[in-house]
């Protein structure tokens, strides 16, 4: 300690010895300061007391002596304070606040979660499978398959027996940000959550709920009121969501037409918005340009052009709404004035047919631009056409109340002072420039698909928000909609600047304790992002499957007709298994694959082995699939004539065939048809060669397409001549 001499004489009062050289015993400028940080930088986390201990084998040093030299240290932010240790390494009788080096904290923090991320296990694709429709609160069916065991009958003989799926209930996992530990931060801020009765009450905030998680997300006009929603929304009508557009607080947008149709008679794309959040949403569209400028050119480069031109229908139809909603028959009278007026002097104007103005109007509701106040027209331009999914409701389920995306920015903002660390608060801002709702007035007669007032979606939307705020609070939704984040997850969203730009967020948020990095679903790679509390239901997801996770009897192409099941028998039957089969749009941000998750490989039923199925899985408008214990079982095609199966296991197929009768009983089908499966007739005949009997012996075994038809039959599938139909009953 030689070369500390002068720091022991100036800042202790330690006297050198006289032999010194005089370079060693230059006046220092901070000598207790640097001694104080030494002493940190060799040390863990310690208390004012315990350092005073260590200096006072020299001197007596008091802890009132260190305390302001620890705090100005702490002020160059070259010491941290509060609690850091666990109490088991805590001295004994120590108490107070404790003191570390800045330093040796980060290291002390990655050694922590490089230890956490290896004590981390992780769980199997299908586990996520269950996890993520749990997570936003879809129903799954609980299907029981057993088979009774044979009886005598009053001759001798044995009355013939077969497997059946019954379904026992409608269940939704308690997970879910509602769910976690109220003790337990958000991933990105504070927030509080409550869960609401099972009542009438609860509809509308419940639909809120749905509606923030699944904000921005594109999605099939048809589907939104036959599948997703009802899935979510317990009692689910549409006049629920007709209120809250015409209060203000939803709002929807247009991401493009689907099929040949015209505009006003036509599917499409949508997203719903929360009105309190728009910026955040639609912000991710424009990455923070004028909205729907960069959208427009992107996407629809001859309408923005269009829009650009005085003197075009789309122009007149959108300077007409610039200052406010309007009903068509106003609009039809504004938007002949404004021709009139950009028309050249002498010239006689053609004003438009109602027709045109509707086509117009239409054209940029699709692409985005103008909205309405209602999602009346929607349901009717669905009406009568082809849509991608029929148009009728299924009724509804449990879901959960949560945050609101004014609360969600409120806390991005106060983040970014606070290290990501701060609190929801109130949200601060003018809000939403609503103009709807009023009253409507007798008007002239205008087509269904008209109705209601339509508005340029700019004028609804709230203040711009600064662009670090909308990526912190992005992340925040993300980060609810998924419960684990992954790069794949990003494949259906429009998130402005990739996976690379939240992965420094998250990153940020995982080195004060508020997200955790790891490996916690095998085969998405390492950078997968959760919340603490959330890692902890997924694991009690792996450990509450009915059948162990494993990919025994998922995409198994050997032993047709055998089941990898070994069924428990009873004094009455043998039970497979009760399974949790979930029924979801294909284009449904619950449904995992195709996006996070990779489609399961599709086996013949024509020839062994795969490879000779044309028809592929895709996260196609108007496609459904059906999961079984989180894999996929069975994909719908549109118009539900082709069936791809992902198994030859017929328990597993007669566990799936339920939810495609529930589909149509529900109302989410008005009829199904099916007539093929994996490119073969379902109501030709099958066989199984010798050669794929497996362990079965000279059993002769059933053809998975003959037991998927039984499955269908048993569940009210009748034959027509070309396939199996289900109609739904009035």
């Amino acid at each position: 300690m030689v070369e500390d001499a002068a720091r022991l004489r100036d800042g202790l009062g330690i006297m050198p010895a006289a032999a010194l050289p005089v370079a060693l015993l230059e006046p220092v400028a901070e000598p207790l300061e640097d001694l104080v940080s030494r002493y940190a930088r060799t040390h863990i986390p310690f208390t004012a007391q315990q350092a005073a201990e260590h200096f006072s084998r020299l001197t007596p040093v008091g802890v009132g002596v260190l305390t302001p030299v620890l705090q100005r240290l702490q002020q160059q932010r070259r010491l941290s304070s509060g609690e850091f240790l666990p109490e088991v390494l805590r001295a004994l009788g120590s108490a107070g606040v404790e003191w570390v080096d800045a330093q040796v904290l980060r290291t002390i923090r990655a050694r922590s979660l490089a230890a956490l991320r290896e004590e981390i296990e992780p769980v199997s694709a299908q586990v996520y499978g269950v996890f993520l429709p749990s997570w936003q609160n879809v129903r799954s069916l609980s299907v029981r398959v057993a088979q009774t065991l044979p009886e005598a009958s009053a001759y001798g003989a044995f009355m013939p027996s077969r497997r059946t799926a019954t379904v026992m209930g409608e269940r939704v996992a308690p997970l879910g940000p509602a769910a976690l530990n109220p003790a337990v931060p958000n991933p990105l801020a504070e927030h509080g959550t409550e869960h609401t009765g099972q009542d009438s009450a609860s509809s509308t905030e419940d639909l809120l709920t749905a509606i923030d998680q699944l904000a921005g997300v594109r999605v099939p006009a048809s589907a939104l009121e036959t599948l997703i929603l009802p899935a979510r929304v317990p009692g689910y009508q549409p006049h629920m969501l007709d209120e809250l557009m015409a209060s203000g607080r939803v709002f929807f947008t247009g991401a493009g037409q689907l099929g040949g149709g015209s505009a006003q008679k036509s599917d499409g794309w949508i997203r719903l918005h929360l009105s309190e959040s728009s910026s955040l949403t639609l912000g991710e569209l424009t990455m923070g340009e004028d909205y729907p400028e960069q959208l427009l050119r992107a996407e629809n480069p001859e309408l923005w052009e269009a829009l650009q031109a005085p003197g075009t229908l789309e122009h007149a139809i959108y300077e007409a709404l610039a200052h406010g909603g309007l009903f068509v028959p106003a609009l039809r009278e504004r938007v002949a004035q404004l021709m009139s007026a950009a028309a050249p002097a002498g010239q006689v104007v053609t004003f438009p047919d109602a027709a045109e103005i509707s086509a117009a109007l239409w054209r940029l509701v699709w692409a985005g631009a103008v909205t309405n106040d209602s999602f009346a027209p929607v349901r009717a331009m669905l009406a009568g056409v082809r849509s991608a999914h029929p148009t009728p409701a299924a009724p509804a389920r449990l879901s959960r109340v949560g945050r609101r995306g004014a609360g969600r920015i409120a806390a991005a903002r106060a983040s970014m002072g606070n290290g990501l660390a701060g609190g929801y608060g109130a949200a601060t801002g003018r809000g939403l420039r609503s103009l709807r709702g009023g009253f409507h007035g007798a008007a002239p007669a205008v087509a269904p698909q008209d109705s209601g007032r339509f508005s340029r979606v700019d004028t609804l939307l709230q203040e711009p928000v600064e662009a670090t705020v909308t990526a912190l609070a992005r992340a925040d939704l993300l980060l609810d909609r998924y419960g684990v984040l992954t790069r794949g997850c990003l494949q259906v969203e429009d998130s402005a600047g990739g996976f690379s730009q939240l992965y420094r967020i998250y990153s940020a948020a995982e080195d004060r304790a508020l997200v955790r990095r790891g490996y916690f679903i095998e085969g998405l790679g390492a950078a997968q992002f959760a919340a603490p509390a959330t890692v902890d239901l997924l694991r009690s997801t792996a450990d509450s499957l009915s059948v162990p996770a494993s990919p025994q009897g998922f995409g198994a192409t050997q032993g047709f007709g055998a089941s990898a099941y070994t069924p428990q028998r009873t004094d009455t039957e043998r039970v497979y298994g009760t399974f949790t089969v979930t029924l979801l749009a294909a284009t449904d941000p619950a449904n995992p694959y195709g996006a996070a998750l990779s489609w399961s490989a599709i086996p013949s039923f024509a020839h062994e082995g795969e490879g000779t199925v044309k028809h592929r899985p895709a996260r196609k408008a108007g496609a459904c699939v059906v999961l079984v214990d989180g894999a996929p079982v069975l994909y719908v095609e549109r118009g539900a004539k082709t069936l791809l199966a992902f198994t030859t296991d017929p328990v597993l197929l007669e566990a799936a065939a339920p939810a495609l009768a529930r589909l149509v009983s529900a109302g989410g089908a008005e009829k199904i048809s099916v007539e093929k499966v994996n490119d073969v007739e379902l109501l030709g005949t099958h066989t199984v060669s010798t050669s794929t009997l497996g362990a079965s012996g000279g059993e002769v075994v059933e053809h998975p397409v003959e037991a998927l038809r039984a499955a269908l039959q048993a569940q009210g599938f009748y034959a027509t001549v070309r396939g199996l139909s289900l109609r739904r009953s009035i």
